[in-house]
């Protein structure tokens, strides 16, 4: 063999070798990419989850000042065992509506068990 043909051969090598490093890069940045939309996938479903339970919490919170404003402001129209009562009928509830599966809001956004709290607090303070 002479000196051009080595040359050709090692440089045929090199290239070989550089084609390799190349795909394994190439399936590197693939999988990278897969990995990162479903990270993002992950995130927008956490983000969504959030909100909700954030939108949750102000609603319950709305409630439950209604609850006190309207315990206070009863004074001695009603005995407050029967206030105990309902507070305690309505604190369930809300307890309650996070441990069953996703619900499906109506046309006013709210949830068939956020409108029964709302009927229990309607009905026990008026």
């Amino acid at each position: 063999m002479t000196i051009d043909m080595r040359t050709v051969e090692c440089l045929r090598g090199r290239l070989l070798a550089e084609r390799q490093v190349s795909r394994s890069a190439k399936e590197k940045a693939e999988l990278i990419t897969i990995k990162m939309e479903e990270l993002e996938k992950r995130l927008k479903e956490e983000i969504r989850l959030r909100e909700k339970a954030e939108k949750k919490l102000r609603f319950l919170m709305k409630k439950l000042e209604f609850i006190k404003g309207s315990r206070s402001s009863e004074g001695s129209e009603q005995s407050s065992s029967s206030q105990d009562s309902c507070f305690s009928s309505v604190s369930t509830s809300a307890s309650n509506e996070g441990e069953g599966e996703e619900q499906e809001m109506d046309g006013n956004g709210l949830t068939s068990m956020e409108k029964e709290l709302k009927f229990k607090a309607h009905t026990c303070f008026s």
